[in-house]
């Protein structure tokens, strides 16, 4: 596997689960395979769901078997109401993408997310960035059914807060791409669950940073990544719910870290669609 960045994970194969929503399709990986709560560790093996599970794991609002790539498809929206829309919205604020305009879709899943973009724009090339080739297994299963198969290519890669300053996703500004999307996953590597953490536990905050400021700092550092990984006049949009930090402050955020014309295209609630556009230099 291409690594970007360090992992933020070190699960085994059989172990992978997209329990945090990356891109509304699946995510990085996690240690658990089922749980009460998308957002808290559950039963450690995918392979022994049917074992160990019970049915009446499907019947609370949230909890349900996370790791499964496609049970996760099939009750995404029964969960977490508001995903169809909000991917709807940020497939409505996208710029035109021409032939030849290159997206890169960060924690793509299943590809939910990329497989809406190129409807609408099917002569765009995505690069779907997931460390779960699982799940983008089915985006291009999908992509190929659809006739778009060869708009469609996978880098096999974790995304990391903590990447070095000089990372980026890619080739950088030279070859870099035209659009970034990111849909409930920047919140999830930013501010990561306790079953994301390496053995270890990852990288330290420094000792006086309080858990909000390097929550922030992940973030900012998240936003400096993207940034270096587009070419000039390129564009970030996020599909995300607010999590630890709120949307104005990752406004603000995106702005410190270089971006311009950083504004809101839709809102519901917590969640939302923004973006920003790297300069044109």
């Amino acid at each position: 596997m291409q690594r970007l960045c360090r992992a933020l994970a070190a699960a085994p194969r059989a172990a992978a689960a997209g329990l945090a929503l990356g891109s509304a399709g699946g995510a990085l990986t996690a240690h658990a395979a089922a749980s009460a709560d998308p957002h808290s560790p559950g039963l450690p093996d995918a392979e022994n769901t049917q074992a160990s599970g019970s049915w009446r794991l499907n019947l609370g609002r949230t909890s349900g078997y996370w790791g499964d790539a496609r049970w996760y498809d099939h009750q995404i929206d029964r969960k977490l109401h508001r995903v169809g829309e909000m991917i709807e919205e940020l497939v409505y604020a996208l710029p035109p993408l021409p032939a030849g305009s290159r997206v890169a879709d960060l924690c793509a899943g299943s590809g939910r997310a990329a497989l809406a973009l190129l409807r609408a724009y099917p002569e765009a090339h995505v690069t779907l960035v997931d460390m779960d080739t699982r799940r983008t297994g089915i985006a291009v299963e999908e992509a190929r059914r659809l006739g778009l198969g060869r708009q469609v290519s996978v880098l096999e890669a974790v995304v990391d807060a903590d990447a070095p300053a000089d990372a980026v996703i890619g080739g950088g500004p030279a070859a870099g791409y035209h659009l970034i999307t990111a849909t409930c996953a920047i919140r999830v590597i930013a501010n990561p669950p306790a079953h994301y953490t390496p053995p270890g536990g990852g990288s330290a905050a420094p000792a006086a940073e309080s858990k909000h400021e390097a929550v922030a700092r992940r973030y900012r550092q998240l936003f400096a990544l993207a940034l270096r990984s587009l070419a000039p006049g390129g564009h970030l949009i996020l599909g995300d719910h607010s999590g630890a930090l709120g949307l104005y402050d990752q406004m603000r955020l995106m702005e410190e870290a270089g971006f311009t014309e950083v504004d809101v295209a839709w809102r519901s609630r917590d969640w939302f669609v923004c973006g920003g556009r790297r300069p044109l230099e």
